[in-house]
């Protein structure tokens, strides 16, 4: 199967490819080892993820990983993750509440915009709930 194949066949139609930038292995036995993650559309932000800007850190171990997402159930979290940041969230206490509920109600992914580390504005984030079961590593860089 080509690769334009695949991504007509198993890629979630709302995203493109994505990215995940971490500063370690986020995979074992090839397998995520977190039950939620953390991606974007745009690779610089998910550079600086890896380089651990987002905790003031300047990592030198850095990996951008190449995800292709499959079709999934999408939840707008965006309005729920602002409640939570500004302790006004009569239902979750944080972010994984959130992401618990979520993955109860059947959804794949959360998505919810976050302050940009590149720019003056905001990105995307897209969580997957079920890494191991929805997404695939296309690649692996080493930054």
């Amino acid at each position: 199967m080509s690769f334009n194949e695949y991504l007509k066949e198993n890629l979630n139609t709302d995203f493109p490819p994505l990215y995940h930038g971490s500063s370690s292995g986020v995979i074992e036995n090839g397998n995520f080892k977190t039950k939620d993650v953390y991606l974007t559309t745009d690779i610089e932000e998910a550079e600086q993820f890896a380089a651990g800007k987002h905790r003031l850190q300047n990592l030198k171990t850095k990996y951008i990983f190449t995800i292709l997402a499959r079709r999934g159930k999408i939840f707008d979290g965006s309005e729920e993750v602002e409640k939570i940041i500004f302790e006004e969230h009569d239902d979750f206490d944080d972010i994984d509440d959130l992401m618990e509920w979520a993955r109860g109600k059947g959804y794949s992914y959360v998505t919810f915009s976050h302050p940009s580390m590149v720019n003056d504005g905001e990105f995307e984030v897209i969580t997957s709930l079920n890494p191991n079961r929805d997404l695939d590593i296309f690649d692996v860089e080493k930054i």
